[in-house]
């Protein structure tokens, strides 16, 4: 059966089981279609790597540009402060896109704050004092 996208090598949640299942998932339309069965599609994402680079990140922007709505969770707040290229990558692919970009980072503040912000993070949804929200 053709799906738009699978997703290989994933691991996933089976509810039924309580346990979490290494395989691939098909997904047509933006819905799953099915899991582990025989499905072939124009695009494969690879979900076994450690790390997904802005190579991916740009990829992961092509499958859906209109429900994607952004760079979310970007908690490597570390590689943002340093200026780590693959980092700042992300970052920018996601703006030339006009897609946001929405941070992750407790605790952050002054300088490293700044850098934080001007790198290109809208939001932080991590906040645990007034001053950190503001």
């Amino acid at each position: 059966m053709k799906a738009d996208l699978i997703l290989k090598n994933g691991k996933y949640l089976d509810v039924k089981l309580r346990k979490f299942i290494n395989g691939n998932i098909a997904i047509k339309d933006g819905e799953i279609l099915g899991i582990n069965g025989d499905y072939t599609a124009d695009e494969e994402f690879d979900e076994s790597a450690e790390k997904l680079d802005s190579a991916d990140t740009a990829k992961c922007f092509k499958l859906d540009e209109e429900r994607i709505l952004g760079l979310a969770e970007m908690m490597n707040y570390p590689g943002v402060i340093a200026g780590d290229k693959e980092v700042l990558l992300k970052i920018a692919e996601a703006q030339r896109l006009g897609k946001k970009v929405d941070g992750h980072a407790p605790g952050l503040s002054g300088e490293d704050l700044k850098k934080y912000i001007e790198a290109g993070i809208q939001s932080d949804h991590e906040c645990t004092t007034i001053e950190e929200a503001s």
